[in-house]
C-alpha cells in the first residue's frame, strides 16, 4: 500500500469502519488542513519500551525506487479489492480528512523520543486500537517514516528500505505515512503522545521536520489513530501532513500501509 489515511474524528467515525474490511482513508496532501482549538486539547507523553538501532552497513541494499508521494492523486484513491478469505482482514485506501490536520506535539510540550538514530525503531505501549479488524496496544515508531502495528519483533523490522505494499517480506503491519530513508539525527525529531479533546482520544506519532539522508530536504508528517475505549470505539487511522520539501531520499519513497501478513495493501 503507498498512502493511507484511516479515518476522522469524532464525528467523521462511522459504521464503515468497524466491518472486516479495513478501510483506510487518505488525507488530501494538497489541501488546508482542518483547525482545532487546541487549548481544549490534553497532550500525555508516552513512555518507550526500547530502541532498537541498526547500521546501514546490516541492512539490504535497494533494488528498485518507488516514488508514489509526488504522483498519487488523493481523490483517485478510492479502491474495492477482492474479499479476502474468512478471518483475514484487508486494508483499503480512500481520500478522507484527518481529526486536525498536521498539529505539532512540540506545540504541546512534548519531548523528542530519546535514543533515536538515522536508522532506529522504538517500541511503545498504548492505550488499544484496531487496525485492519484487529486490536493492537502496541506501537513501532521508526525513525525512517513509517510505524509498525503490533511493534517490532526482530532485525527486519528495522529498515530503511522501502516497499512497494503489499509485501510477504518483513516489515509487515505497518502504516507508511512517508516510508524512505530518513535521518533525524541530522536533523529532526520524532515525538509520539496521546492527544485528547474529552470524549476522544488519539495517539499521535509525529516526525518534525526530519531531514532526509542524502539531502536537506526536511519533512513534516503525522499518523493519527483513534483509541479503543473512547467515546468512539472505531478503526481510526489517518495521515496529516505539515511542512513537506522533499519527495523521497533519492526518489525512494513509499506512502501506505499493509496487514500483517503482508498480502493486502496500498
Amino acid at each position: 500500500m503507498d498512502q493511507r489515511h484511516a479515518e476522522n474524528a469524532a464525528s467523521h467515525r462511522s459504521d464503515l469502519f468497524s466491518i472486516h474490511p479495513s478501510v483506510v482513508l487518505l488525507a488530501a496532501l494538497f489541501l488546508a488542513p482542518t483547525t482545532l482549538a487546541r487549548a481544549s486539547w490534553i497532550a500525555v507523553p508516552l513512555t518507550p519500551e526500547g530502541t532498537r538501532s541498526t547500521a546501514k552497513t546490516g541492512m539490504p541494499s535497494r533494488a528498485k525506487a518507488t516514488n508514489d508521494f509526488a504522483s498519487r492523486n488523493p481523490a483517485s484513491l478510492g479502491l474495492s479489492p477482492a474479499a479476502l478469505p474468512a478471518g483475514l482482514c484487508d486494508v483499503t485506501v480512500a481520500p478522507g480528512a484527518t481529526p486536525a490536520g498536521y498539529v505539532p506535539l512540540s506545540a504541546f510540550g512534548i519531548s523528542p523520543v530519546v535514543g533515536v538514530t538515522d536508522d532506529s525503531i522504538t517500541d511503545f505501549n498504548v492505550p488499544p486500537f484496531v487496525f485492519a479488524g484487529e486490536t493492537y496496544n502496541r506501537l513501532g515508531f521508526s525513525s525512517n517514516g513509517y510505524a509498525l502495528v503490533g511493534g517490532s519483533s526482530g532485525p527486519g523490522d528495522n529498515t530503511f528500505v522501502n516497499q512497494n505494499l503489499p509485501d510477504p517480506t518483513a516489515p509487515n503491519n505497518l502504516l507508511a505515512p512517508f516510508w524512505t530513508d530518513l535521518n533525524p539525527a541530522a536533523a529532526g525529531e520524532l515525538r509520539i503522545a496521546t492527544l485528547t479533546d474529552g470524549p476522544n482520544t488519539w495517539i499521535v506519532l509525529d516526525w518534525a521536520n526530519v531531514r532526509e539522508f542524502s539531502t536537506a530536504n526536511s519533512n513534516s508528517f503525522e499518523i493519527w489513530i483513534g483509541v479503543n475505549n473512547d467515546a468512539n470505539p472505531a478503526e481510526d487511522v489517518s495521515f496529516a501532513y505539515g511542512t513537506m520539501s522533499g519527495s523521497g531520499d533519492f526518489g525512494f519513497l513509499t506512502v501506505g500501509a499493509e496487514n500483517r501478513l503482508g498480502t493486502r495493501g496500498e
